[in-house]
């Protein structure tokens, strides 16, 4: 998918992405300081309904568990129902466990490919 070089682009492409696919309006937080969300989603009311943390690594990145549990804690902060977790690297065993147990939807590299070539939209869930 990438054509970004640095994380704060990945934040912004996926946010793209997203409006794209689910034609709703994001808004990319990113940076220290963002307790856990890199991009929010929002209803055509306003409101907060998807959270996304992103992470830009190389893609032999494995992500652990913790970091499903701290998305998790901040989607219940933010009051939003879905949750997504997109990176450029891969997912382990334990976590895709956890992210099931805690309905937080996991895309890695190869999915996200999958989903820019339009062959799968796991956001369509925010479709009204």
């Amino acid at each position: 998918m990438s054509l970004a070089q640095t994380p704060d682009e990945f934040e912004h492409e996926v946010a793209k992405l997203i409006e794209s696919l689910a034609n709703t309006r994001t808004q990319v937080i990113g940076g220290s300081g963002d307790g856990g969300i890199d991009v929010k989603i929002y209803s055509e009311q306003g409101y907060v309904i998807g959270v996304v943390q992103c992470k830009f690594y190389k893609s032999s990145k494995t992500i652990p568990p913790i970091h499903i549990r701290a998305l998790n804690s901040a989607r219940h902060y933010a009051h939003a129902n879905y949750a997504y977790f997109v990176t450029t690297g891969r997912f382990s065993d334990a976590t895709h466990l956890e992210a099931q147990d805690l309905g937080v939807t996991l895309i890695d590299g190869e999915r996200l490919d999958r989903i820019c070539m339009k062959l799968e939209n796991p956001f369509s869930e925010l479709v009204h």
